[in-house]
């Protein structure tokens, strides 16, 4: 499996960060194929985790390859991580070899870097499965270098993860300023077509947020499709890729900007469906440069005009 997995990342690796839709369904097939015998029995699940753990961390840190590639990696690096045997961390302590030691810098360093939310939530839970919070206490100045991030990262809670990663991660994005590669901005309301899609219901979420991610080339967030998967916790998740967007536009009225994206296909999401979403905002904010810095200015149509 090692030799396979090598010879794919020298693969993705050559390609650098450019999209390439043949290398990320090879992403998505060999860790498909992995996850089956990591799922199939016990030796299985230890094999993967031995072999493998280690180098998929590397991977999915690896901001030379294409950012979906280190996405998906990182969602298997979770999976993983979430059911290490008993035995084998008695045998053998992996994440407290130098290898884990070394990975485990290479997921801080990268979560720094930014380019995609998503990836950055899913390289925080890494961290936070491989380390206890006595653990976490004692390696975040390490890990971050910044007092004050690292401060920051000390304060999170397993129990409110959702929400304290959404701070941590707002802080650490805006402090990049004008060099960010994430723009969150919290909108007051957003709509798939006359859908309108709801803030998911958590006591500690200050703001309903929309990411912009630079590196990703893509429009995410969160939200509730019913007032009772709000208040259930059922969350999903919208990803608006680039190829997704037909055109958009930025209308300031009232007070409010509303962006509005015509997709180039419908999406389905639980019973709903819709080919356009708008997202208001306060008018304070820079929403057509956020856009014009995920989408490009080719695709905002008042410029077509």
């Amino acid at each position: 499996m090692v030799q396979w997995f090598e010879k794919a990342r020298k693969l993705w690796v050559e390609a650098g960060s450019s999209r390439n839709e043949t290398l990320i369904k090879l992403a998505e097939d060999f860790f498909d194929a992995l996850m089956v015998v990591h799922e199939s029995c016990k030796e299985g699940t230890c094999e993967v985790t031995e072999a493998l753990l280690s180098h998929i961390g590397k991977l999915a840190s690896d901001g030379q390859i294409n950012i979906m590639i280190q996405k998906e990696a990182a969602r298997k690096l979770n999976a993983i991580l979430a059911k290490i045997p008993m035995e084998l961390k008695k045998k053998k302590k992996i994440l407290s070899s130098q290898e884990g030691s070394c990975m485990m810098n290479n997921v801080a360093s990268r979560i720094l870097r930014g380019g995609d939310y998503d990836l950055q939530v899913s390289l925080m839970e890494a961290l936070c499965r491989m380390t206890s919070p006595a653990q976490r206490n004692e390696l975040a100045d390490s890990w971050f270098t910044m007092t004050f991030v690292s401060s920051a990262f000390k304060k999170l809670k397993d129990s409110e993860f959702e929400t304290d990663c959404r701070k941590f991660l707002n802080m650490v994005n805006g402090m990049q300023g004008d060099g960010r590669s994430v723009y969150s901005y919290p909108c007051l309301q957003a709509f798939l077509d006359k859908h309108e899609l709801l803030m998911p219901e958590d006591g500690n979420l200050e703001a309903f947020w929309i990411d912009f991610n630079l590196g990703s080339q893509c429009i995410s967030f969160y939200f509730c499709v019913t007032d009772k998967d709000a208040q259930d916790g059922q969350w999903n998740t919208l990803c608006i890729a680039d190829d997704e967007v037909r055109s958009y536009t930025v209308e300031e009225e009232s007070g409010r900007k509303t962006l509005h994206l015509v997709l180039t296909e419908p999406v389905n999401i639980d019973s709903l469906e819709g080919s356009r979403v708008s997202i208001k905002f306060s008018s304070s904010l820079d929403i057509l440069r956020a856009t014009e810095n995920v989408y490009g200015q080719a695709k905002n149509r008042v410029r077509l005009l």
